[in-house]
């Protein structure tokens, strides 16, 4: 899994990216402190890319614990680091290259919280393309960089046939179920919302799929975690689904 193949806007436009994504960060903040998040507390975050919404959740709650961000990708997990190292100076920030569905060094770890923002449109598309075609997708993303032609070109392939898309979605989530059994963590919280940008090169379906699988994903951990909840309208609104396991 390499995050932002391209940066996920939600229903705003290029101009309004800086207070689109501290207004996604205040939604973070309001649902991690009803959470009873401690400052002091690990959090681990799958998948940042070039993208600093959690980070500005923390950052309102004074957050100065560990923070473990889960990036495969080098030059946007570097980018991450020094956006989160800015954002939260009295917090300790580690990065880890181990993709999804591999725990690696966090299973057995002390996770308080497990985090995600907007990622499994990405899980499904790494799920889906080989190799060469993910180094094209992923190797010339930045900081607010556009779906290249080879992103939508996949994109429209995978949503062509139906049952690829929920091969895919139930692979994604028994994956991202996995990762949560051997991680442990206290809480989980992964959201999704339609993509301004995805919209552009229609690319709507993307949400209706992520969805679904967030939907597999919570019956895949009722049975370890039965007080999984998926709410649909939380406060905020904009389209968001947000998924929220407490333990």
């Amino acid at each position: 899994m390499s995050r932002a193949a391209c940066t996920a806007g939600a229903t705003k436009g290029i101009g309004s990216n800086e207070a689109w994504v501290r207004s996604v960060g205040r939604m973070w903040a309001r649902l991690l402190r009803r959470a009873g998040l401690d400052p002091e507390a690990a959090v681990a975050e799958i998948g940042p890319g070039f993208s600093a919404k959690v980070a500005f959740g923390l950052s309102d709650l004074g957050f100065r614990g560990t923070v473990i961000l889960v990036e495969p990708n080098e030059e946007a997990g570097a980018w991450a680091a020094a956006e989160y190292r800015r954002l939260l100076p009295d917090a300790e920030i580690r990065v880890m290259s181990e993709p999804v569905p591999d725990a690696g060094a966090l299973a057995g770890q002390n996770t308080d919280f497990l985090v995600a923002n907007h990622v499994i449109d990405d899980l499904l598309l790494d799920t889906y393309i080989e190799a060469d075609e993910r180094a094209s997708i992923f190797g010339r993303m930045g900081p607010g960089s556009a779906c290249s032609s080879t992103f939508v070109q996949a994109w429209h392939r995978m949503l062509a046939t139906d049952t690829l898309s929920e091969t895919l979605s139930e692979q994604v989530a028994a994956n991202l179920s996995h990762y949560v059994e051997l991680v442990r963590p206290r809480c989980l919280f992964l959201n999704d919302y339609p993509s301004w940008r995805h919209r552009q090169h229609g690319l709507e379906p993307i949400s209706k799929v992520s969805r679904q699988t967030m939907d597999r994903l919570r019956y895949e951990l009722v049975n370890s975690r039965a007080d999984t909840a998926l709410l649909r309208r939380p406060p905020g609104g904009r389209g968001f689904s947000w998924l929220v396991s407490p333990s």
